[in-house]
Formats: C-alpha cells, sequence, structure tokens
C-alpha cells in the first residue's frame, strides 16, 4: 500500500508540475497580447521567439498530459485486478469480504478510494487539454496580429519610399506606378520650373493621408538616382 500512496504523490506531483506549466504559458499568452496592444509594429523577430517559446513549452505540457493519462489507465488496470483477488478471496473461503479483517476493509477503501482518485486525475487532464487548446487559439490570433503587424512595416516601407526616402529598401515595389497622378503631375511641373526639391511641394494633395506633409528637406530622386 505504500507503494500506491507512493504512485498517488508521484501523480498528483506530475499534475500540479503540468498545472504550473499551464498558467506560466497563459501568462506568457497575455504579456505577449499586451505587448502587441502597446506597439503594433515592434519587432516581429522577438514576437517569432516568444511564439516558439510558448509552442515548446505547449508541446511538452501535451507530453505531460499524455503521460499522466497512460498512468491513470494503468492505475485502473490496478484497482480492477485488486478488485478481482477481492472477490477471489471471498469465492475461495466462502466468507464475505467485510468479515475478513481490517486487511480486507482497507484494500476495499483503497479501491473505492482510488477510483475517485482515478476520476478526479482525469477530470484534471481534460481541464489541462482545455487551456492547452485555448493557448493554441490565442497563439493563432497572436499570429494573425504579427502578420498583420509586418504588412504595416511593408506599408510603411512603401509609403516613405514613395516620400523620396530611397535607403529604404522596398522589394518588387514600383514607385512610378504606386505614385498618385496628382503628385505626379505636380512633380513634373516642378522639375519643369527646375524646382526638384520636395519640400517645396510639400503642401499638394497625396492619395496617401499620412503622406500630406512631406518631410522638410527630403528630395524626390529620379529614376537615375534610384539605381
Amino acid at each position: 500500500m505504500d507503494r500506491e500512496n507512493s504512485l498517488l504523490a508521484s501523480y498528483k506531483k506530475r499534475l500540479a508540475d503540468a498545472n504550473d506549466k499551464i498558467y506560466s504559458l497563459e501568462d506568457q499568452v497575455v504579456a505577449l497580447q499586451q505587448q502587441l496592444e502597446q506597439n503594433a509594429a515592434g519587432t516581429t523577430t522577438q514576437h517569432m521567439k516568444t511564439k516558439m517559446d510558448i509552442k515548446i513549452e505547449s508541446d511538452a505540457t501535451h507530453g505531460a498530459l499524455e503521460a499522466t493519462t497512460k498512468r491513470c489507465e494503468q492505475f485502473e488496470e490496478a484497482n480492477a485486478a485488486l478488485a478481482s483477488f477481492i472477490a477471489t478471496i471471498e469465492k475461495v473461503s466462502g466468507v464475505p469480504a467485510s468479515e475478513l479483517g481490517d486487511r480486507i476493509k482497507y484494500l476495499q477503501d483503497s479501491v473505492s478510494n482510488g477510483a475517485k482518485i482515478e476520476t478526479a486525475l482525469r477530470t484534471q487532464v481534460n481541464n489541462f487539454e482545455k487551456k492547452i487548446k485555448k493557448a493554441e487559439k490565442n497563439m493563432a490570433r497572436m499570429k494573425a496580429e504579427l502578420d498583420e503587424a509586418q504588412e504595416k512595416v511593408q506599408k510603411l516601407k512603401a509609403d516613405l519610399f514613395r516620400a523620396g526616402l530611397g535607403h529604404i529598401k522596398t522589394p518588387k515595389f514600383d514607385w512610378k506606378q504606386s505614385a498618385s497622378p496628382s503628385l505626379s503631375a505636380a512633380y513634373k511641373k516642378k522639375k519643369a520650373m527646375g524646382m526638384k526639391d520636395a519640400a517645396d511641394y510639400g503642401d499638394q494633395d497625396d492619395s496617401e493621408p499620412e503622406l500630406k506633409k512631406l518631410i522638410p528637406g527630403a528630395s524626390m530622386l529620379s529614376p537615375v538616382q534610384k539605381q
């Protein structure tokens, strides 16, 4: 019986460790969500690393829960074997188990308590699995937020490129086709007058609301300068 008590204590400790991992995982998810809200266009590299750490922790917790479930099944089999053993004693001796002494009574209580503990363990395992699914759902939402943040970064690069900051490299971006007609016409007019300084026509309307005022002193790059 000491061995059974030791096994039960081991199961409880494993479940407590798994529970701690779940709470730690949820804390990391909440912290990452708060960070995304504070800085939508933050460093995606750090976010991806945090997401990978969460995935590793989630996989480890899955493994722990599977091991605990297997232990529960083994414990259930042991309980069934013990109940069968008691039934055999009753049949061979012809005496009810309740009259076989304190030891038999103790074994009966152990079987009953073992069944209750096994049920409680399975309930906790189910709860942990629900928490893991919730954490995975949060991870999927965070991935969508990261993708949105990356799109905003690319859009910002494109906006800066159209503003004349040629040192911002945007792969496969054609500033000629993306420039608005009003801005292109204004630029050609200024160029014809010999005024190439983009700051001189900073009040011209642009289809992008963020670029209505160009940065003072910034110069539009010609295709030759761009190369």
